[in-house]
């Protein structure tokens, strides 16, 4: 699910349309990517006691965890008295916190922070914390939506495209269009020498992040994945390791059950490498039970992974000799 396209210049995006768990996967892949942390998780699962919070974070120098508790509340429901009961309900956990090392809480708050009387309690619990021995920060939608502005990649996994040029930018600002076709044209050899040198690396890392994956690292993996898409690294890539890339994302939809999210990645990757896509969007159509038309899909190929993977269809659907015929092929035994 992402949230509504703007109405009018300067709005922000309506982070309180997201699912609460989906707001709190947003504040956890965007500390993700902040330089000062090396590892964030999602602290607990339903119905465990969290103990005032819901993200963790630790740090790269090594000095001490930050926590993080997340707030997926509308405007109307924003008030002075939900921060000080959020730091009440973290300083009854006081004594854990302080033998883990906690450093810091930060409360995200899918609204806007701008009224007054929120000013002055954020001020206040900036005290009270210091006096615990924490730092306090308040991440209000604002500070959220000024912090996302660097990775496009996580803007499009929770916002969706249309925020994606809004927030993040598509081009070189200041110039007028003569002065930025010139530019272009300076710029374009040093691009494609770029994207030559790049293209190699990225795929190795692309690799590496699925091995990532499946060893659990799933947090770090996806911050790494939003920094691949950072725009000075994406403008550079070819179309090919883009597609690969968006590929990667769907699967990592798909694996979570977020179906809608990953048809989105897949159309994306489809658009820049059509050939590349036809396991993703076979992969698609199976998890919304289309088992013959992803069967259909597949059939024909020549590609060992393609056919392997059309086996693995068909045996599902209990056509145990047509799943060996294919396999045979694919390993180049005769029929």
């Amino acid at each position: 699910m992402s949230v509504s396209p703007r109405t009018a210049a300067g709005e922000l995006p309506r982070y309180y349309e997201l699912d609460p768990l989906r707001f709190q996967e947003l504040c956890r892949d965007l500390w993700q990517a902040q330089q000062e942390f090396e590892d964030v998780e999602v602290y607990g699962t339903s119905g465990q006691s969290q103990r005032g919070i819901d993200v963790l974070a630790t740090r790269k120098d090594g000095n001490g965890l930050a926590t993080g508790q997340c707030k997926r509340v509308v405007p109307s429901s924003f008030t002075a008295k939900l921060i000080a009961d959020s730091v009440d309900e973290f300083l009854l956990n006081k004594p854990f916190w302080k033998n883990q090392g906690a450093k810091k809480f930060a409360l995200f708050v899918a609204s806007s922070a701008t009224p007054r009387q929120i000013q002055d309690e954020k001020l206040a619990q900036m005290k009270r914390m210091k006096r615990e021995g924490f730092k306090f920060e308040l991440w209000s939608a604002s500070k959220i939506t000024n912090k996302l502005r660097p990775h496009p990649g996580i803007v499009r996994t929770y916002l969706g495209e249309h925020w994606v040029a809004i927030l993040c930018g598509t081009g070189m600002s200041g110039l007028s269009g003569y002065a930025s076709d010139v530019m272009g044209g300076l710029f374009q050899a040093q691009f494609e020498t770029l994207a030559s040198q790049s293209a190699d690396s990225t795929a190795r890392e692309v690799e590496s992040l699925r091995a990532q994956w499946r060893a659990g690292k799933k947090a770090s993996v996806q911050g790494a994945l939003s920094r691949l898409q950072e725009p000075t690294r994406w403008a550079i890539l070819p179309s090919e390791v883009k597609a690969t890339i968006l590929r990667f994302e769907a699967q990592i939809r798909l694996e979570a059950g977020d179906v809608d999210e990953a048809k989105k990645f897949s159309s994306q990757a489809s658009a820049l490498n059509p050939a590349a896509n036809k396991r993703l969007e076979a992969l698609v159509l199976r998890s919304e039970n289309k088992h013959a038309e992803a069967i259909k899909l597949l059939e024909g190929s020549n590609d060992p992974e393609t056919i392997a993977l059309y086996s693995a269809f068909l045996l599902e659907d209990g056509k145990e000799r047509e799943a060996l015929e294919a396999l045979e092929q694919a390993s180049g035994l005769p029929e």
